[in-house]
């Protein structure tokens, strides 16, 4: 599958390096990033005329183990909107759970990039809601991976080093 359906976990959104990093030093992280790329969406290979076309994507691994999980930053992609929307076909604009939002031309998007029927798309959702529901009432913590040295310009000590429970609304 090219492009999977991966919800955050809840007790983890806002965790990303945008959130973490001064304005300055995302513009130039961002700016970096098109140093690698011929303005090609890294998922779906669509090329495009702007690098505002392209979004940020990271990619987290989450091992889960027990009551605890730790959410690894694997690495950061450029994406192109329909594959950036079809990666997070469960968030609306402001970050919050709504199946309601969910964007036709996203769906169509991820379908033809991944040869899949509406329907085995929308049980691949179904199963990724559920793995989401479970990790929703996790205790986390954060590992930045080899991003970590960004950070350490601006932090002495990483953001999130200790374990975090989920809100008692998410359980």
């Amino acid at each position: 599958m090219k492009l999977a359906i991966e919800p955050v976990p809840a007790p983890l959104w806002n965790f990303n390096l945008r959130e973490f990093m001064p304005e300055s030093g995302w513009d130039k992280f961002h700016r970096s990033l098109f140093n690698f790329n011929d303005l090609s969406c890294a998922v779906c290979r669509k090329k495009v005329d702007q690098p505002s076309s392209l979004h940020v994507d990271e990619v987290w691994s989450y091992d889960c183990r027990g009551r605890r999980g730790v959410a690894r930053l694997e690495k950061v992609r450029l994406c192109c909107w329909h594959c950036k929307k079809g990666k997070n076909l469960d968030r609306s604009e402001h970050g919050h759970r709504t199946k309601s939002r969910i964007l036709p031309d996203a769906v169509d998007h991820f379908c033809r990039i991944n040869s899949m029927s509406r329907q085995a798309m929308m049980l691949h959702m179904k199963r990724a809601f559920n793995v989401w529901e479970d990790r929703n009432k996790l205790e986390w913590k954060v590992d930045w991976g080899s991003y970590s040295k960004l950070l350490h310009v601006y932090y002495e000590e990483l953001p999130s080093p200790c374990w975090f429970t989920p809100t008692a609304e998410l359980v």
